[in-house]
């Protein structure tokens, strides 16, 4: 949802298109895309006024819901997810999902990146992958899930 309003951001795709995210009103009317085909992203300012989104290079892009340009804040190495935004609206907290999983603070205003927590559990034995972790809005607390995958192998020899 889209804080103080009747309108949702949603990912989806034209038939034969590439998935995109769009805002529809709830009260009617036709969906508006919002970010280009191949740049998804579902996690709305907590103002209301600006989508975060990544695209198919790795790049994140914020994206103004009421229209006008996107901006590039960076382009990011590998993988990431992005979680939410702060409270205030100056961040985003981003996942890359792994062992450990790493979890970073993005200025929305100067685009610098910081390595907050790199969540992992005690005994890694068994884990492929640590996620999804959940930040809170302040960073100040973080959960994390994995799962873990053990087996017993039997030798049998021949007599």
């Amino acid at each position: 949802w889209r804080p103080g309003s009747k309108e949702i951001v949603f990912i989806g795709a034209e038939p034969g298109r590439a998935r995109r995210s769009w805002l529809e009103n709830t009260s009617g009317g036709k969906p508006r895309p919002i970010t280009p085909e191949g740049t998804l992203g579902l996690r709305v300012s907590p103002d209301g006024g600006t989508l975060a989104a990544i695209d198919g290079s790795n790049k994140l892009w914020t994206y103004p819901l009421d229209g006008g340009p996107a901006t590039l804040l960076l382009s990011l190495k590998g993988d990431a997810e992005i979680d939410r935004w702060s409270r205030d609206g100056k961040y985003l907290f981003l996942t890359r999902y792994g062992l450990p999983a790493e979890v970073y603070q993005v200025n929305t205003i100067t685009a610098k990146m910081k390595l907050l927590y790199r969540p992992t559990p005690v005994d890694p034995a068994g884990v492929e992958a640590v996620g999804p972790v959940l930040v809170t809005d302040n960073a100040k607390s973080y959960v994390y899930a994995y799962t873990r995958t053990l087996s017993t192998l039997y030798l049998i020899r021949d007599p």
